[in-house]
């Protein structure tokens, strides 16, 4: 499910989106519906109620076999925490980190300390035109590697009321700024694939960022404090689920999770025996079930028989 808002009428949509995935593992992506949203309130009573409706239209309702892929916002995570399994957005919740990074102050309550990037980030764009869209926010990247690309373009025909700004930018730190997004910009476009399954690549691909995180000597002191908080962000906030673990080991290309920790492993490992004995536990009721349904059935048919049967006469 997805939601924003348009920009000039304010009215608020939400997206309803059916996943499916077939025996060859091929996806596909059924568009439900984009429904405006006319409810009184964004609580999330409502929202479920409003989703519930959506999917009744065409004989669908959640359950505790169906999964919800939502954004992480609290309201959300209300939402869909009853009678169904939510999975966050990983490239949402990423996306938002980012965001973070180059323009808040404070995230739960605690300082972001990014000064150096997020002041280079506004005088950028204070001269951009065009930027990015407010729910998309990989799209600084673009705006910023394009802005560098011209960089040395610009002095000779900048307008004189924004050669302050334009002043002020470090080509240097712009230009770590935009290497160090790369990777960021790849695992997007990864786990944005339309085609196949992304579950299973969201642990290598978290585990990946994390190394990018790592703080090299030659690093400027902007970028230093930029990835002390992604990394801090990604390791706290980025919550893996079971579904995440259980999706990369039956993977047979990442199932030794070479490219996460071994205490990734040990879990994923002790996920999926436990997901085994559920499975077999639950098959066994099942047929238990069955084979008394089937017991029941016949004594029955055996009581009716008997019952139908013609008395015998007998001569004295």
């Amino acid at each position: 499910m997805d939601s924003w808002t348009e920009g000039h009428t304010g009215i608020h949509f939400r997206g309803v989106f059916l996943h499916h995935i077939d025996q060859n593992n091929e996806l596909y992506v059924f568009v439900l519906g984009c429904y405006p949203y006319d409810e009184g309130d964004q609580k999330a009573p409502t929202i479920r109620t409003f989703v519930e409706k959506c999917l009744e239209e065409y004989g669908l309702q959640l359950n505790s076999e169906k999964y919800v892929m939502s954004d992480n916002e609290n309201k959300m995570k209300s939402a869909f925490n009853f009678q169904c399994k939510r999975i966050g957005c990983s490239s949402r919740y990423l996306n938002k980190q980012l965001e973070h990074a180059f323009t808040s102050e404070t995230v739960d309550k605690q300082l972001v300390n990014c000064v150096e990037v997020q002041t280079l980030f506004t005088h950028v764009k204070a001269l951009v035109t065009h930027t990015y869209s407010d729910t998309r926010f990989n799209g600084a990247f673009y705006m910023l590697n394009v802005f560098l690309m011209v960089f040395d373009e610009l002095f000779p025909v900048i307008n004189s009321t924004h050669l302050e700004e334009f002043a002020s930018i470090n080509k240097d730190l712009l230009q770590e700024i935009c290497e160090f997004l790369i990777p960021f910009d790849t695992v997007f476009q990864e786990l944005s694939e339309t085609n196949r399954p992304t579950l299973h690549r969201v642990i290598p691909l978290r585990k990946y960022l994390l190394n990018c995180c790592e703080i090299q000597p030659d690093d400027h002191n902007g970028i230093r404090k930029l990835k002390i908080f992604l990394k801090r962000r990604i390791e706290c906030s980025w919550i893996l689920t079971d579904e995440h673990y259980l999706a990369t080991i039956v993977h047979p290309k990442l199932k030794d999770f070479q490219t996460g920790s071994p205490s990734d492993r040990e879990k994923a490992i002790r996920l999926s025996k436990a997901a085994i004995q559920n499975r077999a536990i639950s098959q066994l009721i099942s047929s238990s079930s069955l084979s008394q349904s089937f017991d029941q059935s016949s004594a029955n048919n055996s009581m009716s028989r008997k019952n139908n049967k013609p008395s015998e006469k007998r001569t004295y």
